[in-house]
């Protein structure tokens, strides 16, 4: 049976013109498309659906379908995608034959434009229609007790930024050493633990690693101890029960990069764990499978990772939160002297990312053991705006904000003393 037709059905049986604007022609097949153009010009000249009693009056042949609309439309789309390869195939073969590798580019390059229009129905519609849906979405946040995005973990944080949301690309970016992998981590664990399942992309870690840091997060637990195994039989026991506790959350995906992933990899990796939110630390060592010419400057191609991470963002409607770096130069600044300019790789990521928090040590004598988080742009929301971050991992691991900075750090140690 056609599978076009099945989806015509389903779209007659719901009434909805909302799900008719949805369909690209290219979903039918030649011998579909009749009934299609029919369905769409009765609701042009009569402002709604034909019924299905009306199509089969005018001898369209109406077959049965068992499945939901979704589910016919993702078929038709399928089917799409793969004609595009098939009559794009001959052609490409034929110039890889002949050696002519900038026809052949030109075939693959009109192959992927033509996917690409239909890869994204949901990307036109109408103000109506999305007016409806901000007002919907500003009901739940209004009667909602969050902040109407994922968590980043700290309240002032979430204050000012209202979280991470579908499409957003939040930045954090520090120079080496200032702790940029655990507070993305921190992240992922504050989302985890509010009942989002994640994606951790890291470049620079193994497995183990990333494994050891989270349950130090988790736990609280000096992360050196564990490493070293000297932890106490309190500490083994609260290793264990965590260890148990984790199929009660949400699931949670560990990806090491090896300085070899690449932004199609993160790709393919989102699509089959489909997580709630992406995080990649050390973004900047990502690659693309459309490998770099060695021509090619830094900028280029750090503009190129940041694109595709942004596309994956809106492709999936999650957020993508990513580390980089910061300037040499920006060592021995404080926070008002940084701008967007001081963020290294390329112009792309201030301007594509929807929010940037620029990461330091606290001036002395915290400076070991305090963080300072600037926010350097927001989406929507305050910018030039700070908060400060105990960054401790004796007596205990402690990432809290710091609510008043003129208290002293033995407060912290003092308050978590008895659990040693």
């Amino acid at each position: 049976m056609s599978t076009g037709n099945r989806l015509i059905t389903k779209l007659l049986e719901s009434g909805s013109s909302d799900s008719l604007r949805l369909i690209p022609e290219q979903y039918f097949v030649e011998e579909e498309r009749s009934l299609f153009d029919f369905v769409r010009s009765h609701y042009a000249r009569h402002g709604r659906l034909p019924s299905i009693n009306t199509c089969r009056e005018n001898n369209y042949r109406i077959h049965s379908a068992d499945e939901d609309f979704d589910y016919y439309f993702e078929r038709c789309r399928q089917r799409s995608l793969l004609n595009i390869i098939q009559e794009g195939q001959p052609e490409y073969m034929e110039a890889v034959q002949d050696t002519d590798p900038e026809r052949a580019l030109q075939v693959m390059q009109r192959m992927i434009s033509d996917a690409a229009a239909i890869r994204s129905p949901h990307d036109f519609s109408d103000l109506q229609i999305e007016a409806d849906k901000v007002y919907r979405q500003y009901l739940e946040d209004k009667y909602s007790e969050g902040n109407g995005g994922i968590t980043l973990g700290w309240p002032t944080l979430d204050r000012i930024t209202l979280g991470a949301q579908g499409g957003d690309v939040i930045v954090v970016v520090g120079r080496p050493g200032t702790g940029k992998s655990y507070t993305i981590l921190n992240m992922a664990q504050a989302a985890w633990n509010t009942g989002h399942s994640s994606l951790f992309v890291s470049m620079e870690m193994t497995l183990p690693q990333i494994t050891k840091r989270w349950i130090s997060i988790n736990t609280g637990l000096n992360p050196d101890y564990i490493r070293k195994g000297q932890l106490s039989t309190w500490g083994e026991d609260v290793f264990r029960c965590s260890i148990q506790n984790i199929d009660n959350k949400p699931p949670v995906n560990f990806l090491a990069g090896n300085f070899s992933k690449t932004v199609e990899d993160i790709q393919e990796a989102v699509r089959h764990m489909d997580p709630n939110v992406i995080y990649v630390d050390a973004a900047y060592l990502l690659g693309t499978r459309m490998q770099f010419s060695n021509n090619k400057a830094r900028w280029e191609k750090t503009t190129e990772i940041i694109q595709g991470l942004k596309s994956v963002a809106l492709a999936t409607n999650k957020p993508v939160v990513i580390t980089v770096q910061f300037n040499r130069d920006v060592k021995g600044k404080f926070k008002k002297e940084l701008d967007l300019t001081s963020i290294a790789g390329a112009d792309a990521i201030p301007q594509i990312a929807s929010i940037v928090i620029g990461m330091q040590r606290a001036k002395n004598p915290h400076s070991a053991t305090r963080r300072t988080m600037s926010i350097m742009k927001s989406r929507d929301g305050e910018d030039d705006k700070s908060i400060t971050t105990n960054y401790l991992f004796n007596p205990v691991l402690n990432f809290d904000e710091v609510e008043d900075e003129d208290s002293e750090e033995e407060d912290v140690e003092e308050a978590t003393a008895w659990m040693v």
